[in-house]
């Protein structure tokens, strides 16, 4: 696969490995993305295990990820125990992030408890691990950003692109102007929109420059990562092709957008 641009990590997400009958152990799906050069985003479940994050499980967990660097995806938490114990999984396994989304935070609901929001960020502050709230993919989605990030200044974000479009609330030049310092994660897939909108039809979770997200918001995109030396994961959750193949087809398109335009 071609070396992929700049100082980002391109990552798989074991979801990804969800969509097939005949699915890998998860640790060949460990095996693969690494000799692939891959990182991996961990999610609490996997098909033959359940609680990877608990610590009667985090063994496993921790085997897994010693040889590949690697982030989590939140599970379905609320209180401050289950984000701390989320918190501690991430320390175990030298992953820098935990994506989480509004639900898990309460977000958007009377039980939206900013003080706790606080406590948890700082506690994975503590643990070398920043908490990143991912954007929704319906209308309303940059203002509940806003409202999260502003109640709790700690948190960091993952800027889900696909999500983005599918919310169609604003512009990607929005959330990079609002939101560009203290982006630390993406998750990357394109969406097929309605003919004749700017609307996505579902979000369709395909590879980038697949579908319908206008070029000139992926060179947006790939401008931003290099003047603000992006440094993080930039994750695909995408089918329905092979995971490596996914990445192949990313790494190409990503790399065909730096190239210079010929006259």
């Amino acid at each position: 696969m071609p070396e992929v641009l700049m100082s980002y990590k391109l990552a798989l997400s074991i979801w990804n490995y969800e969509a097939y009958t005949e699915p890998k152990t998860l640790e060949e799906v460990i095996a693969e993305t690494a000799a692939a050069g891959l990182g991996l985003e961990f999610w609490p479940d996997w098909k033959d295990q359940k609680d990877l994050y608990q610590p009667e499980n985090r063994s496993r967990l921790i085997e897994l990820a010693k040889n590949i660097p690697s982030s989590l995806h939140g599970g379905k938490v609320n209180t401050l125990e289950e984000h701390i114990n989320q918190i501690e999984a991430a320390r175990d396994t030298s992953s820098r992030v935990i994506v989480v989304h509004n639900d898990h935070l309460r977000l958007g609901t009377n039980e939206f408890d900013p003080s706790l929001v606080k406590e948890i960020a700082q506690i994975a502050k503590s643990c070398g691990v920043s908490i990143a709230l991912e954007n929704a993919d319906r209308d309303g989605a940059f203002e509940t950003l806003c409202e999260g990030l502003s109640a709790a200044p700690e948190l960091s974000v993952c800027l889900d692109i696909g999500h983005l479009h599918c919310a169609g609330d604003r512009p990607f030049r929005d959330y990079i102007s609002t939101f560009g310092d203290r982006i630390v994660h993406l998750h990357l897939q394109d969406v097929y929109m309605t003919p004749g909108t700017l609307k996505a039809i579902s979000d369709s979770h395909r590879p980038p420059g697949d579908c319908q997200i206008p070029r000139d918001e992926w060179l947006c995109l790939l401008e931003w990562m290099e003047t603000s030396n992006f440094d993080g994961f930039a994750v695909l959750e995408i089918r329905p092709f092979t995971p490596i193949e996914i990445a192949q087809r990313t790494s190409a398109f990503l790399q065909s957008l730096a190239k210079p335009t010929e006259l």
